[in-house]
């Protein structure tokens, strides 16, 4: 069989760390790969969605010499992560890395340090239920099943925020004990926690506040293995390129292009992106009103969160 060689055009800021180090396959999609590599979990991708641990193809080479990795790769192939490329040993296929273009979630948030001026939550409000509207239209809405977990778990957040001023804030047991509720590779409840911590983790570190949500110990190995990885990866603030474009329209006060930026995580997996939406949204309510000069109570909280939900 003859080996096949594809141009990566960005490349995670994680991936050159990686050299010399050997995985596996665990899940593949038509144009995605998910890859098991030194406890990272590293996404090979013709989409054009960036990441930490990101590899973005050319599409034009990734149609023309492969068009479906469920067609050319091998399950549970061996990999290995060299200077220049990444190696699919039993798939005989070449990803080329050198020279391609470093995403770094470090220097895109550099650029909004100190410039973070947010939405008001009213105008947050409206557009997160237009979202929701759009979502449900197009058949990915969320679901009625996981709401009272998804409010519950947001105020609870909400609360250790409101009443701690430690560098390091603990998530809250109310959040993680729903942790691999839903179906499919990433539970639903998981792809929600993901958007809600991959969004407001750096905004508190753009706010100055330096404070971060973490997680206690093993509390991740409840969910399956490709949402554990990408769970803590989002609790570090390693965001893909979408969330932050998200940020961004907020830090900058773009209330009417933030609509936009939410639908566009609608194109990840069939109810994936609306969940990692419904977290992000939520972060993005958190925030504004925490920013508040009296932030409002857990009672007023709930009936925004509430509100923006009511559709369902």
């Amino acid at each position: 069989m003859k080996t096949v060689k594809i141009k990566a055009v960005v490349v995670g800021e994680k991936i050159p760390s990686l050299k010399g180090e050997k995985g596996k396959t665990l899940s593949i999609f038509r144009n995605t790969v998910n890859v098991h590599v030194k406890n990272e979990l590293i996404t090979i991708t013709a989409k054009s969605i960036s990441s930490p641990n990101n590899v973005n193809l050319d599409l034009i080479e990734f149609l023309k010499h492969v068009t479906d990795f469920r067609n050319k790769l091998v399950p549970e192939d061996t990999i290995y992560v060299f200077n220049e490329y990444i190696s699919f040993q039993k798939s005989r296929l070449l990803i080329h890395t050198s020279g391609s273009r470093i995403f770094s979630v470090k220097d895109e948030l550099r650029k909004l340090r100190k410039k973070c001026r947010g939405i008001n939550t009213n105008e947050l409000r409206a557009a997160s239920k237009e979202f929701l509207r759009i979502a449900a239209i197009i058949n990915k809405e969320i679901s009625t099943e996981f709401l009272p977990e998804i409010i519950d778990s947001s105020l609870s957040i909400y609360e250790v925020l409101l009443n701690s001023s430690k560098p390091r804030v603990y998530l809250p047991k109310e959040a993680l004990k729903h942790l691999g509720l839903g179906d499919g590779l990433t539970p639903a409840y998981d792809d929600f926690l993901g958007g809600l911590l991959g969004t407001l983790n750096p905004l508190l570190s753009l706010k100055g506040s330096r404070r971060i949500l973490v997680f206690r110990g093993n509390s991740l190995n409840k969910t399956t293995l490709i949402s554990k990885y990408l769970l803590a990866s989002l609790f570090k603030g390693e965001a893909n390129n979408l969330i932050l474009n998200v940020l961004n329209t907020y830090c900058m006060n773009k209330h009417e292009a933030l609509l936009d930026k939410l639908i566009d995580l609608l194109q990840l997996g069939h109810s994936s992106g609306t969940y990692l939406g419904v977290g992000s949204i939520i972060a993005l309510l958190i925030d504004s009103m925490l920013l508040k000069e009296t932030p409002p109570p857990i009672s007023t909280a709930r009936y925004i969160i509430e509100d923006v939900l009511s559709n369902y």
